[in-house]
């Protein structure tokens, strides 16, 4: 026994120094070393993603503020989206000289119609319980929700860095707004904020300048939730 034990101490040892000389052949990424950094990907290898991730609904709110026919305009909301059906909804309470309206527009992109309800005006011969049905005026709805996710109006985007929105890591890249229709003199910016796991989106601020001047921050509640747009009943619906 007197001879063993020193004989096993020595074997440890031995296999201790082993161990050890492995791990300084090993270099940098032996024993306790950090992972190697994943490389940031490019603006566009960002958008690409964006542009690929499967949506199939998403919920958001909204808030925005700017001007309107020269009056000033503010107000928050809700928004809803669905790929299959293809439907929108956005319910905003806004206001103007005073006055707090409430409009709910839903647009039903596959059979190319809109439903409308206005209430806080009080206009004459207008039943603010009823939806207004019509065509969607130009083949679009009175918000067009595309123009917060279509990642493909976004010019000139650069990355401004790496950041955390409401507890989700992600990329924020800033472009150049696509002037809204009718509107040449408007210009803006855009800024996006990705997610780095699913590249969903997480939130978008725009900025406008111009005739119709104005700031919008959509900030995502939910996104493939299972999240649905209905459509009025028909004896909610006046023609």
């Amino acid at each position: 026994m007197i001879v063993r034990a020193p004989r096993r101490f020595a074997g440890l040892l031995m296999v201790a120094l082993g161990l050890l000389a492995l791990a300084a052949c090993a270099g940098p990424a032996g024993l306790g070393a950090p992972p190697a950094p994943t490389a940031t990907p490019t603006v566009s290898q960002i958008l690409d993603h964006a542009k690929h991730a499967q949506i199939k609904d998403s919920t958001f709110q909204l808030n925005f503020q700017g001007t309107a026919a020269g009056q000033t305009v503010s107000g928050t909301g809700t928004g809803t989206t669905t790929t299959s059906p293809n439907r929108a909804e956005i319910k905003l309470t806004f206001t103007v000289q005073g006055t707090t309206v409430t409009l709910d527009t839903i647009a039903d992109n596959d059979g190319q119609a809109s439903y409308t309800k206005l209430s806080g005006l009080n206009l004459p011969g207008v039943d603010s319980s009823k939806w207004t049905k019509g065509p969607l005026a130009g083949g679009s709805s009175l918000i067009d929700t595309s123009q917060f996710t279509d990642f493909s109006n976004v010019k000139d985007a650069k990355l401004v860095g790496v950041e955390t929105v409401n507890g989700q890591k992600v990329w924020h890249l800033q472009g150049t707004a696509a002037a809204s229709a009718g509107d040449t003199s408007a210009s803006g910016t855009e800024d996006l904020f990705i997610s780095q796991d699913k590249y969903y989106p997480v939130q978008v601020k725009i900025h406008t300048t111009g005739t119709d001047a104005a700031d919008v921050t959509l900030t995502f509640t939910g996104v493939n939730t299972g999240a649905t747009v209905a459509l009025p009943p028909a004896d909610q619906i006046s023609e």
